[in-house]
């Protein structure tokens, strides 16, 4: 005697999911985090905003801004009051600069003293040696 096969549930379209979000063949719904990790070519490079740095005592470097840099001024500039990052651009550079400087080791100066010593803080364009592959 031989058990009887349990009969699959329907998935999918018959539940009214997107044809996209279904494996037509398994007619089973795909994984979020499937659909999160597929990766187009465009997806493997990874982009940053640069942005150069220029002290009054003479001191030049460029750093890398990334999403801490943001969390960092999401996070700080309520707090203090600084309005919307729209309303005071030239702030919200600066302190995207001093954030990405401060973790990278580049500065020890607190906000205050970096924005008094900053001469010139540019955004620069993206170029090809910007973009770098993501490590596995």
């Amino acid at each position: 005697m031989t058990a009887p096969t349990p009969q699959r549930p329907s998935y999918g379209t018959e539940l009214g999911l997107p044809s996209d979000l279904v494996d037509v063949e398994e007619e089973q719904p795909r994984r979020l985090v499937d659909l999160a990790t597929e990766e187009s070519e465009d997806d493997q490079v990874l982009k940053g905003q640069r942005i150069h740095v220029e002290l009054e005592d003479g001191t030049e470097f460029t750093v890398r801004v990334t999403n801490r840099d943001y969390i960092r001024w999401d996070k700080t500039a309520p707090k203090r009051k600084w309005g919307n990052f729209r309303d005071v651009p030239f702030r919200f550079a600066t302190f995207l600069a001093w954030s990405a400087a401060n973790r990278d080791g580049l500065t020890l100066l607190t906000f205050e003293q970096f924005e008094e010593a900053a001469l010139e803080v540019d955004r620069l364009e993206q170029t090809a040696e910007d973009e770098a592959r993501p490590t596995q």
